[in-house]
């Protein structure tokens, strides 16, 4: 299992393979099937999901309110298909990194456009 400080070394762009965020855990096709289609009902009420510069993850929603997680992309479990169903839908995806002593705001969508073009 890969640890919150190997996790947030990876590059931002790595955040645009869910497959890399497998984790031992992810046994259950079924389970985790389960938690994709949940979470894209999910993403289309976030207005933005975010990764905070501690490695969990949040959302804001389309009705001003906020959802907040303790869980780790590629830390816990089936956290891979929630990154999928974020790829997948059309909700902002930020990516907040401490960078020399500041916050840098990372977005996503405009970082996998710049891939597609390369």
């Amino acid at each position: 299992m890969a640890s919150y400080l190997d996790l947030n070394a990876r590059s931002v762009s790595a955040f645009l393979d869910a497959s890399a965020f497998r984790t031992s855990f992810d046994v259950s096709k079924d389970r985790g099937k389960e938690r994709y289609q949940r979470e894209l009902l999910c993403c289309a009420e976030y207005v933005t999901f975010h990764i905070g510069i501690n490695g969990t993850w949040s959302a804001t929603t389309r009705e001003g309110g906020s959802v907040t997680s303790y869980e780790g992309i590629g830390y816990h479990a089936y956290t891979a298909e929630l990154l999928q169903a974020v790829l997948d839908s059309d909700c902002a995806f930020v990516i907040h990194r401490l960078e020399d002593g500041k916050i840098v705001d990372y977005d996503m969508r405009a970082i996998a456009r710049l891939q597609e073009v390369e």
